[in-house]
């Protein structure tokens, strides 16, 4: 399994098209599996008599409930690339259900990540927060702290993949995220957006063409209307 999360619009989707490109991996996109069985499944009681009793056949039950769902894709046993941005909150569930997988962080300048979030309309009902940029500072507040936890906790478990430098050398950066996640280097991944990989988010435009550069520092066209200060300063304190 690959994962691949983040905040929304921090390059994702971009990632994913790369990653799902290579002819041994399956671009699975939003599959929400994850989230889904841990909620439909997991409460404090049975949270508890997991560790206390040691009692990891629910554990196991989340593993199995997650690869049906995969399984029901037809993959043809290729690597499942999951990317569902908001499983960063899930790390620590990643971690202990699926060990030998590969998780792929999306990390973008704080300013146009957060411009790029107030500005869109979402789908999702878990993203309320990003229409207010109170509420969007406090949540990138408490994104920036979650992760910046998990990355002390287990540095080589998570690959931490800037989007301004996968923009910039497209080539070097996917490299490097591929030896990562073990899989050879085929310069086919390249021309991702030749690939019929299904898209359903709002960076269908970027996936669809050859990557571009003018998502980098959009923020500084719109620096005199808004004030994100706050949240540069977030990012400061947690790089």
């Amino acid at each position: 399994l690959i994962f691949i999360l983040g905040l929304p619009r921090s390059g994702t989707t971009l990632t994913h098209q790369i990653i799902a490109s290579h002819s041994k991996t399956f671009g699975g996109g939003e599959l929400n599996f994850l989230s889904r069985t841990i909620y439909e499944n997991i409460n404090d009681q049975i949270f508890i008599d997991i560790f206390k009793n040691y009692n990891f056949q629910k554990l196991n039950d989340l593993v199995q409930n997650y690869n049906k769902r995969c399984n029901d894709l037809n993959n043809e046993g290729k690597i499942i690339v999951d990317k569902s941005p908001m499983n960063f909150r899930m790390l620590g569930f990643i971690r202990m259900l699926f060990p030998q997988s590969k998780i792929i962080h999306c990390n973008r300048r704080a300013k146009d990540n957060c411009l790029s979030i107030y500005k869109n309309v979402f789908n999702e009902s878990n993203i309320p927060w990003s229409y207010n940029i109170s509420d969007l500072t406090s949540y990138y507040r408490e994104y920036k702290k979650i992760m910046n936890f998990w990355n002390s906790k287990m540095p080589s478990f998570i690959f931490n993949s800037s989007y301004e430098l996968l923009v910039k050398n497209q080539e070097t950066q996917s490299k490097k995220i591929f030896n990562f996640c073990d899989l050879n280097w085929e310069k086919e991944t390249l021309k991702f957006y030749k690939k019929n990989i299904p898209i359903q988010t709002l960076s269908i435009e970027q996936a669809r063409n050859p990557v571009y550069k003018t998502s980098l520092k959009t923020y500084e066209n719109y620096s005199e209307f808004l004030d994100f200060d706050e949240i540069e300063s977030i990012e400061r304190q947690y790089n």
